[in-house]
């Protein structure tokens, strides 16, 4: 009897083991027995950072506790059966976020950049008067007030209009209507330079001219129809005409200037023959003051040119196909049609194709791009997009708001309205949004 009794305990204590052994083995291997359905099953995760990091979570309703100061500023939702849930986040003086998560066995979904977007009711506003316009510059805001004067935060600057800032934020181009001219000024050297006067002084028509700062400080770019400038205020001989293959004084070319763009120490543009239906890009080195030799022919006309960065070209054809031109190994592709804009990250690496009925996004150096596509409501007016410092966020800006757009969230859920206002600036050094509302400067903080 009594050795009857000692193997049966060493029988339960054996199937106790083995079924604790199999269990931790299943368990760590994320095998959890769903007691509704009653069904073995593996389960995921779900991985939330937000912006503010002391944001509510939310799980299908149950509230998540927030421990963002353990995981890298994230929280770690595990032990989920395989679904959809819907994750909610919030915070007082942000809107709501909310997104769908389809949770996959041994799988940990991400919302990393769940950014949520300040409410109107916490907005600042900056004390400079009643103003009719904006323009932003580093951090650096230029406006005009309602008697017509121009100013950069609070300077008064002659002229009517700037429009045009360059990155320091110490140069600009200011248009008056009256009489009618464009004025580069320098803040640093204080000087002020009439450029349609001196565009007449030397026999150069300057009605329906373009202008655009360079990022030199001694060259600004000039160009219509006809023809296209390097205007450099102080030289002796302050206008050229560019050419493929040299620099020529003031002379009419006999194609048509399709587009024209300004890096920081070179300038592409597209002159365009129209019996040939055919586009010459060429780019002109500032420093060295010469035509490269690479020149790239396309079909059709140019409409757009935009550095990505020193080295790489965006070129928008008017018939809606977009290249991307790689400088320094002298080769294009193309990489979307049918766009009618074309909005670069900062760091030229990411570009948002705005087309007629869509939205696309390329991000990365090199095929295979990672890839985006919007079907936004009512595309059509949508007239600039703006990057969001993280890039992975876009600001959409429709005539009569402006709105925030999530890359990871394809079923636009948070699609949501930032302001009323369409005359909005963003200023990544800050993280602030500025936009005109009511006659006055104001801005969004969002968080860092």
């Amino acid at each position: 009897m009594i050795l009857l009794g000692k193997r049966l305990i060493s029988i339960i204590l054996f199937l106790v083991f083995l079924i604790l052994g199999l269990g931790t083995l299943f368990y760590s291997q994320g095998w959890r027995i769903n007691f509704k359905t009653l069904v073995l099953t593996k389960v995921g995760a779900i991985y939330v950072r937000s912006y503010p990091s002391s944001a509510s979570i939310e799980l299908d309703g149950r509230p998540i506790p927030n421990d963002s100061w353990l995981f890298d500023r994230g929280t770690l939702i595990n032990n989920l059966y395989p679904k959809t849930y819907q994750l909610r986040l919030t915070r007082p003086g942000y809107q709501t976020w909310l997104q769908t998560v389809s949770v996959q066995p041994m799988l940990v979904a991400e919302a990393k950049s769940a950014v949520l977007v300040p409410t109107i009711d916490g907005t600042d506003r900056i004390d400079n008067g009643p103003t009719t316009s904006l323009l932003l510059a580093q951090s650096r805001i230029a406006t005009r007030d309602r008697s017509g004067s121009a100013r950069l935060g609070n300077q008064l600057v002659p002229g009517d209009q700037i429009t045009d800032i360059n990155p320091e934020g110490d140069q600009l181009l200011i248009r008056s209507s009256r009489p009618a001219q464009v004025v580069l000024q320098d803040l640093v050297a204080g000087t002020s330079t009439d450029l349609t006067a001196l565009l007449r002084r030397n026999r150069v028509p300057p009605d329906n001219f373009q202008f655009r700062l360079t990022n030199s400080r001694t060259a600004v770019l000039g160009w219509d129809r006809e023809r296209i400038m390097m205007i450099i205020p102080g030289s002796t001989s302050p206008i050229f005409n560019l050419a493929p293959a040299t620099l020529r004084r003031a002379t009419t070319t006999t194609e048509i200037v399709a587009a024209a763009a300004a890096p920081a120490a070179r300038v592409a543009w597209a002159t365009y023959d129209k019996r040939a239906n055919r586009s010459v890009v060429t780019i002109y080195d500032i420093d060295t003051s010469t035509s490269r030799d690479q020149k790239l022919q396309l079909a059709g006309q140019t409409a757009k040119l935009t550095w990505a960065n020193g080295n790489r070209l965006g070129i928008l054809q008017t018939d809606g196909d977009f290249f991307w031109w790689d400088i320094r190994q002298n080769i294009h592709r193309q990489v979307a049609s049918d766009g009618r804009d074309i909005f670069f990250s900062p760091d030229g690496r990411s570009v948002a194709v705005l087309e007629h009925n869509s939205l696309e996004v390329f991000t990365g150096d090199d095929p295979p791009y990672d890839y985006f596509r919007f079907n936004l409501p009512d595309i059509q007016k949508i007239t600039r997009l703006t990057w969001y410092q993280d890039q992975q966020h876009l600001y959409a800006t429709y005539p009569d708001r402006t709105v925030w757009l999530d890359l990871l969230d394809a079923s636009l859920e948070h699609f949501l309205t930032v302001t009323t206002s369409s005359i909005a600036y963003y200023e990544t050094a800050s993280n602030r949004l500025y936009y005109l509302a009511d006659n006055q400067v104001r801005y969004l903080q969002f968080p860092k």
